[in-house]
């Protein structure tokens, strides 16, 4: 089961944060920003053992070669990401789930998400600024008005609100 198809027990992501997301993951440029960005980069001990598999090395010696504990005991890649290559990331079909996960959008809902400590990285992140904006047209074309301008987290959150509201009173309306 992906992240994406979520469990009983998991919060469902709001639809329009899953709009986002997946247009983030259309258009990323492979640029690799976000490996070189986004840390530390956790890892589960499940993932350590797929790497291990993918990479066909016994696990023990890929959590000595690639991985640290972090300050909370937390297993992360060693920085820099061990992984990523010229060509891009060397463990792609088996990256950890906050590497699938980046720029963390579909991962929890919407109110969970708006009180989190993640942020979208539109400082570096070309396809989740991307995203945003075209959002944000989505908004202006629905509304006549343009969103709330802020960033950051609170430009995405923003913006899926607002969307979010547009729904749900065109839902009332019928």
């Amino acid at each position: 089961m992906t992240f994406m198809e979520g469990g009983p027990s998991k919060p469902q992501p709001h639809p329009v944060l899953l709009m986002l997301q997946a247009k983030v993951d259309a258009n990323c440029r492979r640029c690799g920003k976000c490996c070189r960005n986004s840390k530390p980069i956790g890892v589960q001990d499940r993932e350590v053992w797929q790497i291990a598999r993918f990479l066909k090395v016994p696990s023990v010696v890929a959590r000595e070669i690639y991985f640290a504990r972090g300050s909370d005991r937390q297993i992360v890649m060693k920085d820099p990401c061990p992984f990523l290559t010229d060509e891009g990331c060397r463990i792609y079909d088996v990256r950890p789930r906050t590497c699938r996960n980046f720029p963390f959008l579909s991962d929890v809902s919407l109110a969970a998400w708006k009180r989190s400590q993640t942020i979208i990285a539109t400082q570096y992140c070309e396809a989740s600024r991307d995203a945003i904006e075209e959002l944000k047209k989505t908004v202006l074309a629905e509304t006549g008005k343009a969103p709330r301008e802020t960033h950051g987290i609170a430009k995405a959150h923003t913006v899926a609100e607002e969307l979010a509201d547009i729904e749900a009173s065109q839902q009332r309306s019928l």
